[in-house]
């Protein structure tokens, strides 16, 4: 686990959005595994060493939108199994490894627009 993660490993909450963008070295997010809600938004993006969002898997409801992208070894989105709602938009795009979107099935709705596009694996 990477030592600035680790710092955060008894968050639970978040009352705003998340961001994890532009870090060349993070391969997970292990140090967030308690993390049960962001109030507002949650993306990754440009984090092209990044290759799993397990630690992201207790979060269930998101208000604003959930952007996945240009994360360039970004192989599935299975930490996102236990998300049920978002608010706002969904938006996966250029994650050239996504295998697939197996992480997604339990959401039942998306309050927004989808976007997709440029991923290895299409919806």
């Amino acid at each position: 686990m990477l030592m600035y993660l680790e710092a955060f490993q008894h968050l639970t909450e978040i009352k705003k959005s998340l961001s994890v963008t532009g870090d060349s070295s993070l391969r997970t997010l292990e140090g967030l595994d308690s993390l049960t809600q962001v109030a507002d938004s949650l993306s990754i993006e440009n984090d092209n060493e990044l290759r799993a969002t397990d630690a992201l898997k207790h979060i269930s409801y998101l208000s604003g939108d959930l952007v996945v992208k240009s994360n360039e070894n970004l192989f599935d989105l299975d930490g996102f199994i236990g998300l049920k709602q978002i608010g706002a938009n969904l938006d996966i795009e250029n994650n050239r490894y996504l295998k697939n979107y197996n992480g997604l099935k339990n959401i039942t709705h998306v309050g927004g627009k989808t976007i997709e596009k440029d991923n290895g694996f299409e919806f």
